[in-house]
């Protein structure tokens, strides 16, 4: 049975009272939705110095597709824009699966267990169709051929004291790769030749500050020009620009609102972005600026369906959100079957 977007009201007059509670966890997640509640209207998101994000247009849960297993535990979401089928990774095991256009199943597409494919966290389809794999706590990267589902490569991290392969993103000719432990931004250049995934920029000299045994940098975009990547910071709700040819770094100043949870980044042409929360279990809808400096928080998407949300990855018609329920990992006890969610979006 389909469930309304719950569509939270800034128009709300009067005083409100909010109880938060936010528990920083280390990544791979935790806190979390248990079985679905009845869907309710909340008050306005308040952040700890008062501010609000506005309403949320009426919209509705538009589609499911079920995962099977006990424990796949989904992290990634990637949609291939030649056929609109979507890939999606488990974050357990390293199995990828693909929802056809038209289907509600996702079906077994790439077994994991190979060397460096044991997880799989952040999901990117590039112009070549082949899906790149951030692996998470194996120090890799993997890249298969949607033409065969076969394994092309496998880029590794050298060895380091904590590495976290979150999420990457394609800018121009080259991949930016986050990883959630250590304070580095990994690049690939074209070719897939060296299989060595080294850093590109040093975040320790930047005004990024990594939390130990925390989830750090994890969701990242690229802005359609090429010219800064946008990178959310899950422990501290931060966004971070990042010049591409300069190297520098700057935190993008939201005019409300938090961010803490973030974990997944869409973006929608030059400056509407999408924020997966995952504690939060809510979709956060951004205005950026022209130059990217200042975020205004306009819309909170919220729905008892999301359960610990990691991804999202946009489609001509809405958004595919990954429900992990990764605060439901043993002992706990998970809500069956996994889904994916798919969600309007507002005007």
């Amino acid at each position: 049975m389909r469930q309304s977007l719950v569509v939270v009201s800034s128009l709300v007059s009067g005083l409100v009272s909010v109880l938060a509670g936010c528990a920083q966890t280390s990544d791979p997640s935790a806190s979390a939705a248990a079985a679905p509640a009845p869907v309710v209207v909340a008050a306005p998101s308040v952040s700890a110095s008062g501010s609000r994000i506005d309403p949320a247009e009426s919209g509705t849960v538009m589609r499911r597709a079920t995962l099977g297993g006990a424990a796949a535990h989904p992290e990634g979401v990637a949609v291939d824009p030649t056929n609109g089928d979507v890939f999606v990774g488990s974050s357990a095991d390293g199995n990828v699966y693909r929802i056809k256009q038209g289907t509600r199943e996702a079906v077994l597409y790439h077994a994991g267990g190979d060397p460096g494919r044991t997880a799989a966290f952040g999901l990117k389809v590039d112009s070549y169709r082949r899906l790149w794999i951030a692996g998470g706590p194996t120090r890799s990267l993997a890249v298969i051929e949607l033409d065969d589902a076969s394994l092309k490569t496998v880029f590794r991290v050298p060895p380091a004291e904590q590495t976290f392969v979150k999420d990457l993103v394609f800018a121009g000719p080259h991949v930016y790769v986050t990883d959630a432990s250590r304070p580095v931004i990994y690049r690939l250049s074209p070719g897939l030749h060296n299989p060595v995934l080294l850093p590109w920029l040093d975040l320790a000299t930047t005004p990024i500050r990594y939390r130990p045994n925390q989830t750090n940098l994890s969701g990242i975009v690229a802005s359609p020009d090429g010219r800064w990547l946008l990178a959310i910071q899950a422990v501290t709700g931060q966004l971070w620009r990042i010049d591409i040819q300069r190297g520098e770094v700057q935190e993008v100043k939201l005019s409300r609102g938090s961010l803490q949870h973030a974990e997944g980044l869409v973006l929608k042409g030059p400056r509407e972005l999408y924020v997966v929360r995952r504690d939060d279990n809510e979709v956060v809808r951004v205005e950026l600026d022209a130059d990217w400096t200042r975020g205004n928080p306009t819309h909170r998407l919220v729905d008892a369906e999301l359960r610990h949300p990691s991804a999202a990855a946009l489609t001509a018609d809405g958004l595919w959100v990954v429900n992990s329920q990764n605060s439901r990992r043993k002992p706990s006890t998970p809500v069956l079957p996994f889904e994916m969610v798919k969600i309007d979006l507002p005007d």
